[in-house]
């Protein structure tokens, strides 16, 4: 960044009107950055590409009429200056493009939508006209309306999927990387609306309790980018902007199992129950003994959070099924519960008896209490059985 920014020391650069010369100034501050950074060893001094958002990215058109030996492209994000003791910039801003485009023969991606604060549709488009007139090798990505403002489209996942793929096909053209090599650098990215039901609609929250019902209430008032993210008996809200489905799903994770995405945005993304009314589960044994099949729902500290009720729904054909309302026993959990794997704690089980001399299949269907709130709807397990 320039001198004055982010708290660095030294005088903002100013200049009236002159916007194209305030950009030169502060590039020049940029390219001294630059041009030490590619001297480091992990650096490919050979394969640069420089890009900038807002003002940066009219910085970045200035350090492109003058760029890096090794930079092959550039990308400009809705790039714009304004300054406050030039009361009528929009000519100094298309003139100065003007200048640049010319100046540039570097492959520009110029990415802008068309409700952003700081540029019309009408002055970003002449901006751009007159830059790209300059400087033909320029592709444009016409986002068209992003959420409340076009300008905030890198606060908030959502706005990587217009034009990422764009950007990846406009690196390798240009002879540069567009493959991800470290995913964990990108945020986790929003899936579509399910189209199980609108964003202000309760009557289909995971979780029918009045828990669940006020954190929704919570996440509603919040701004974008905001993520509602539910498990076994516990919501998260995520509002980090980097990433918050990331954050809310991995706070959850930290409490409690069953966690996922239910609302992203303005949209419900979760696709019910009905995709997942019925889970299958195996199980093996020989004939003549009794299975036990467990089940518990715990907290970190591997003490029980309660004990889940258990339903046979549909008996089995060929046995005998008891539910065992308290039982001590190891579990089987992944993640961060796995280390109480190693001791016994508190449950509900299901004894399970194949009728005598009896070898084949069988079936059984129950119902297991999914949250702390017992009126909930139970989480529907279908158990195929094979008696050896």
């Amino acid at each position: 960044m320039p001198r004055g920014f982010g708290n660095s020391s030294g005088q903002i650069i100013t200049g009236g009107c002159d916007l194209a010369s305030v950009a030169q100034k502060n590039s020049d501050d940029i390219r001294v950055i630059t041009k030490t950074i590619t001297t480091l060893s992990v650096i490919n001094s050979q394969n640069i590409v420089t890009a900038g958002i807002s003002f940066g990215g009219w910085l970045q058109m200035a350090m492109g009429t003058r760029p890096l030996p090794g930079t092959k492209a550039q990308i400009l994000f809705y790039p714009i200056m304004h300054e406050s003791d030039c009361p009528d910039d929009s000519k100094p801003l298309t003139d100065g493009a003007g200048k640049f485009g010319k100046a540039t023969n570097l492959p520009t991606l110029w990415v802008q939508g068309d409700n952003d604060s700081s540029a019309s549709a009408t002055l970003w488009k002449a901006i751009y006209s007159l830059y790209e007139t300059g400087n033909p090798i320029t592709t444009l990505i016409n986002i068209g309306i992003f959420g409340r403002d076009s300008h905030d489209l890198l606060d908030d996942p959502d706005g990587l999927s217009p034009w990422i793929k764009q950007a990846d096909a406009f690196l390798k053209k240009s002879g540069l990387p567009g493959d991800v090599l470290t995913p964990a650098y990108l945020p986790v990215l929003p899936p579509l609306a399910s189209g199980l039901g609108s964003i202000d609609d309760f009557t289909i929250l995971p979780q029918q309790n009045d828990l669940m019902r006020q954190a929704y209430r919570t996440f509603l008032s919040k701004q974008a980018p905001r993520a509602f993210v539910t498990g076994d008996n516990v919501a998260v809200i995520g509002t980090v902007t980097i990433d918050p489905i990331g954050q809310a799903l991995s706070s959850c994770r930290a409490a409690t199992t069953n966690c996922q995405l239910y609302a992203y945005n303005d949209r419900v993304v979760w696709s019910g129950p009905g995709a997942q009314a019925t889970v299958p589960e195996s199980l093996i044994i020989p004939s003549g003994k009794t299975a036990g099949i467990f089940y518990s729902a715990i907290r970190t500290d591997c003490t029980a959070r309660y004990l889940p009720a258990l339903h046979i729904l549909e008996k089995p054909q060929h046995g005998t099924a008891t539910v065992v309302a308290k039982v001590m026993s190891h579990p089987g959990y992944t993640g961060l519960l796995a280390k109480c794997n190693a001791q016994y704690v508190k449950g509900s089980g299901i004894q399970y008896q194949p009728d005598a001399g009896y070898r084949g299949t069988d079936q059984m269907v129950i119902g297991k209490q999914n949250s702390e709130t017992p009126n909930d709807v139970d989480k529907k397990i279908i158990y195929r059985i094979t008696v050896k």
